[in-house]
């Protein structure tokens, strides 16, 4: 996946991946049932990781997944995160 832009230049912010939604990590992770509240809102290509970001529709709060179902979390940048921390920031 390539992360510089157009320039050739290392980007700090991820880049945005176009395809359409990919519920399969946030299904595995979370199971059909609880899926159910989330819209799938975007894919990012950071340092050769695509991370998906699901978006609670009641807390309004992002759950970050890679491929693989690991959390992410966003600060200038993608960084893993435990599950229970991230479960905490979504359903807090």
């Amino acid at each position: 996946m390539r992360t510089e832009n157009d320039d050739g230049e290392n980007n700090a912010l991820p880049s945005t991946v176009s395809w359409g939604p990919n519920w399969a990590p946030l299904r595995a992770k979370l199971g059909d049932e609880k899926c159910r509240p989330f819209m799938f809102m975007v894919s990012h290509s950071s340092n050769g990781t695509v991370v998906h970001a699901y978006k609670h529709q009641d807390t309004r709060r992002y759950l970050n997944l890679d491929e693989d179902g690991k959390c992410y979390a966003y600060d200038s940048g993608y960084f893993p995160i435990p599950d229970e921390e991230a479960f905490a920031h979504v359903y807090g």
